[in-house]
């Protein structure tokens, strides 16, 4: 069984992406869908690499609950 990364280790990681339009498998050009994000702390640093063009997230949860369960979150 694997440990789940903390969302701090995995919004590091993409922070530390080089500028060249690629983040691990992802592609500036690529259109990706993340769906039942919790915090927003995958898609914000996937976004911020990227430059957030083509990138389209969901929740499960409504705005409110969403501040609720991750407060200070992303």
């Amino acid at each position: 069984m694997f440990a789940k990364p903390s969302a701090a280790s995995v919004v590091h990681l993409l922070q530390a992406a080089n500028t060249s339009g690629r983040c691990g498998l992802y592609r500036r050009h690529h259109t990706i869908l993340l769906v039942g994000e919790g915090d927003y702390s995958f898609a914000a640093a996937l976004a911020g690499s990227l430059g957030g063009r083509k990138l389209v997230v969901t929740s499960f949860d409504n705005e409110s609950t969403v501040r609720l369960k991750y407060a200070g979150s992303a």
